[in-house]
């Protein structure tokens, strides 16, 4: 089995538009850094759709390609996946990294393997500053775009009563299920689909990592799930998108209770 790794260069807001593209298409794994975003494909190369190629073009993006087989895949995550300390609170590592000694509140061991979610992303490392700002004991909390399920392991770990992650990638959720099992928080529950899928019940606390898109679409749906007082804190956009986030919430009636900003990403936290 091989997989096929594709390097874009280009705008990096183009890029972060580039990779919604890039899952329809079929690729499985998106690393994104400034101006140049890394794609891995199953097979052999795989033809980019009219759509990507028409966006890229206009945007001047180019890509180079190559193969690489599914054993040296492996390695590379294990060479390149480095530990991430996120204050002096929280460490998210890869098994093969050694345990931390003292001074780690919560220790994450996490295996990405195609998912998104080890910290290193501006994004992750915001949502996991938000967790660690408010706090998750006692409360149920509902992760959309799970991944890798690192922020529902938090949660758990953190005390939350009820913790719910949810993801549209079916290879996702078994790798959250995997880091689920080695970090002892079998009791979070996954589900395969989207917000439609939860029928009843609020949520204390309602994150969602996704892009802003998605959030802007599912606005009204991640409301719906939010309990009284609760707390929904997004992620997944950039710093200049903010305006965008500042209305919907003063239109929704919510407050602005914290935000964050690294590396031009952003995440926000709105109280009902």
């Amino acid at each position: 089995m091989f997989y096929t790794s594709y390097t874009f260069t280009g705008p990096t807001e183009s890029l972060a538009i580039l990779s919604a593209f890039l899952f329809q298409d079929g690729f499985e794994c998106i690393e994104e850094r400034p101006q140049e975003i890394e794609a891995y494909a199953p097979g052999t190369e795989v033809g980019l759709s009219a759509v990507v190629k028409n966006f890229m073009a206009k945007n001047k993006i180019q890509y180079t390609s190559r193969r690489v087989a599914n054993e040296n895949w492996n390695a590379i995550w294990e060479a390149d996946y480095q530990a991430v300390a996120i204050g002096n609170e929280c460490l998210i590592r890869a098994a093969h990294h050694p345990v931390p000694q003292q001074g780690v509140t919560y220790d994450l061991v996490i295996q990405p393997k195609m998912s998104f979610g080890t910290g290193h992303h501006p994004t992750t490392y915001l949502m996991v500053s938000a967790l660690l700002h408010y706090g998750a004991t006692g409360k149920s909390v509902l992760d959309f775009g799970t991944g890798t399920g690192v922020l529902a392991i938090l949660a758990k770990k953190m005390g939350a009563t009820e913790v719910l992650g949810i993801d549209i990638d079916p290879n996702s959720l078994e790798n959250a299920a995997e880091n689920l099992q080695v970090n002892g928080c079998q009791e979070v529950h996954l589900a395969l689909g989207d917000l439609d899928l939860v029928k009843e019940g609020r949520y204390a606390m309602v994150l969602a990592n996704v892009s802003r898109n998605t959030i802007l679409e599912r606005w009204h749906a991640l409301l719906a799930l939010l309990a009284h007082d609760g707390i929904l804190i997004i992620s997944g956009f950039y710093a200049s998108d903010q305006a965008y986030f500042d209305k919907q919430g003063a239109d929704s009636g919510l407050t602005m209770d914290w935000s964050q900003a690294k590396d031009e990403w952003l995440a926000m936290a709105f109280r009902r």
